[in-house]
């Protein structure tokens, strides 16, 4: 669950991108962001995925489970490798992307 938000929240993100650089700039220009953005993405999430695979075991910090939060299942969050290394990718990149737009 955390880690579709995640990926939602970058596909939101890349939309906004495109559709900022083509309003200001041009078709072009637009796509040139829309690469360099996934670019980042792609190998800040391989740079992440190498430094938490050195600290943090498979199974991560376990799973979360709320019980009968939306109808009858049990809802289940899962912390593991990968939710922390996009977790942490996102955050990265929060900071990375909210430093370049300023120049």
């Amino acid at each position: 669950m955390i880690i579709f938000l995640i990926f939602a929240g970058h596909f939101i993100f890349w939309l906004y991108i495109f559709f900022k650089a083509k309003k200001e700039e041009s078709l072009t220009a637009a796509f040139q962001n829309l690469i360099f953005v996934v670019i980042i993405f792609a190998v800040g999430w391989t740079l992440f995925t190498l430094l938490i695979n050195i600290f943090v075991e498979p199974e991560g910090f376990g799973t979360l489970v709320i019980e009968k939060l939306w109808g009858d299942k049990d809802q289940i969050i899962s912390f593991n490798r990968d939710t922390i290394t996009l977790l942490l990718l996102s955050v990265g990149e929060f900071f990375f992307f909210k430093n370049f737009s300023k120049r």
